[in-house]
């Protein structure tokens, strides 16, 4: 398949028309459209993105655009924005259809939130919507917010299933339209560079250890969880450079060992597995710590896959692991 090349961009005025189509797909009940906008919906939400300060101003979008093309685009801003930016686009409104409509509140105060996002549908398929949530996220936490949230129909589980591939969870229900929505919020994920390794920390992450190879190690027996796990808290303590990774309550999600350019531990809570933690905290010790190489159990095929999609390779083989334990280790490493 020919490859496409996908670009997300900040939006400018011109793309008002790009940015009114999505958030039409967004809303999708005509119903509720032409209730909400007037029977020329589109050339009202066309002014509305076209303005500025209001809730699909294109100051507050981005476009992804496929081999140059406009493809898609996403719409949110800061919750605690919401009234304000909800009477601009009012205004807008009384100025082209004389009313306005009554609408709760989809946001609040604390997250910032993803309005609307849509892909054309000559574009779907590609990935385009990845591209634009991911993008929409990474501009959040670089304005200093720590969780993006979203509402979705509870009769669209595609689109829910997306998003928590993505990371986001759920965390309420709110009401929009003639609709009942999930709430879902996806925070942000910060690194930390860890030298003092106290006590709580060390047990929080031995903890962490368990959950994860319970959840992912199903070869190993309870006799085989229990004598490793006693090593653990000597590992973590001695492991020369330990990254941790936190939520926006300070509490560990995922931790890495690097010792000398290998790859000594990577675990991830699996309440936070799936999305894309794994793959930040390895990509940071491979562009910033010279990670270059990884041992993996033969036995854990999702993590030698992992692996090679993060660019390593598989170049040793042994039957024993390192302790004599009949458990195959693959020696993969990174070729620069």
């Amino acid at each position: 398949m020919e490859s496409r090349t996908i670009i997300v961009r900040a939006a400018t005025r011109k793309d008002a028309a790009i940015i009114a189509e999505v958030v039409a797909m967004a809303i999708g009940d005509e119903t509720a459209l032409r209730n909400y906008c007037g029977e020329n919906y589109i050339e009202v939400l066309t002014e509305i993105a076209r303005r500025e300060a209001t809730q699909y101003s294109w100051q507050y979008a981005l476009v992804a655009e496929v081999d140059g093309t406009a493809a898609g685009a996403i719409v949110g801003y800061d919750g605690a924005e919401l009234y304000s930016l909800r009477e601009g686009t009012f205004a807008t409104l009384r100025d082209c259809i004389g009313h306005t409509p009554t609408i709760v509140d989809e946001t609040s105060a604390g997250e910032y939130y993803l309005d609307s996002v849509g892909v054309l549908p000559h574009f779907r398929g590609l990935g385009v919507g990845r591209a634009l949530i991911s993008a929409f996220c990474n501009n959040a936490y670089a304005l200093g917010h720590k969780r993006v949230g979203l509402i979705v129909d509870y009769e669209n589980p595609d689109a829910e299933k997306l998003y928590t591939s993505l990371g986001f969870r759920r965390v309420g229900t709110r009401p929009f339209f003639t609709h009942q929505m999930w709430h879902l919020q996806r925070c942000a994920y910060t690194l930390h560079h860890i030298a003092e390794r106290t006590t709580e920390l060390v047990e929080q992450l031995t903890a962490l250890w368990e959950a994860s190879v319970r959840t992912t190690h199903h070869f190993l027996s309870e006799e085989d969880i229990c004598e490793i796990r006693g090593f653990v808290p000597t590992a973590l303590a001695g492991v020369r450079h330990l990254v941790v990774a936190l939520d926006e309550r300070n509490t560990p999600v995922a931790f890495m060992g690097v010792e000398n350019g290998v790859l000594e531990m990577l675990f991830v809570s699996p309440a936070h597995s799936g999305v894309g933690i794994g793959r930040k905290i390895v990509q940071h010790g491979i562009d910033n710590m010279g990670v270059a190489e990884v041992t993996v159990n033969e036995q854990n095929p999702s993590a030698i896959e992992f692996y090679k999609k993060m660019g390593f390779s598989a170049y040793k083989r042994t039957e024993l692991d390192e302790q004599g334990r009949p458990f195959p280790l693959i020696y993969m490493r990174i070729e620069r």
